[in-house]
């Protein structure tokens, strides 16, 4: 599993939205307009259910929300910048600036643990987060994922 297989720039978003739920509901509506046959709320239901349960901060800055559906027979994830931060449950009491939905069937629990693990090795070099941060456009972002 990797990043790159299931990011396109079309789910690449400059998040306006400072709360959580709001942060949230931009990423998921960006992976409905580019997948249509999901019920954005039933995602967003399945997204902020997982949320309730734990957090999904995983270091200074950055979270992974994630949720698996019924009927999804591929990942689909979205990527959310938001320079000011987004007031999330971390668990440093700091704002997340990098967020990365990922979404995947429910049958496919060793392949969302793949995805996860990749996510979270490519997020956690900081030379990396430092471009994203800086990008001026969602193609930009992309590249610089591409390229790692």
């Amino acid at each position: 599993m990797n990043l790159t297989e299931h990011l396109s720039p079309q789910r690449i978003v400059f998040l306006r939205n400072r709360s959580k739920a709001g942060a949230l509901k931009e990423l998921v509506d960006a992976v409905c307009r580019s997948a249509p046959e999901l019920k954005r709320d039933k995602v967003l239901a399945a997204v902020m259910e997982r949320e309730k349960t734990v957090s999904s901060w995983i270091a200074p800055g950055i979270a992974l929300p994630h949720a698996r559906l019924p009927g999804l027979d591929t990942f689909l994830v979205a990527l959310g910048r938001s320079r000011p931060g987004i007031h999330f449950d971390s668990g440093d009491g700091q704002p997340v600036h990098l967020l990365v939905l990922i979404l995947g069937g429910a049958q496919d629990v060793d392949g969302h643990i793949m995805l996860l693990a990749d996510v979270a090795r490519t997020v956690r070099s900081s030379a990396l987060v430092e471009r994203v941060m800086a990008a001026r456009s969602a193609a930009e972002i992309y590249r610089l994922v591409l390229s790692g």
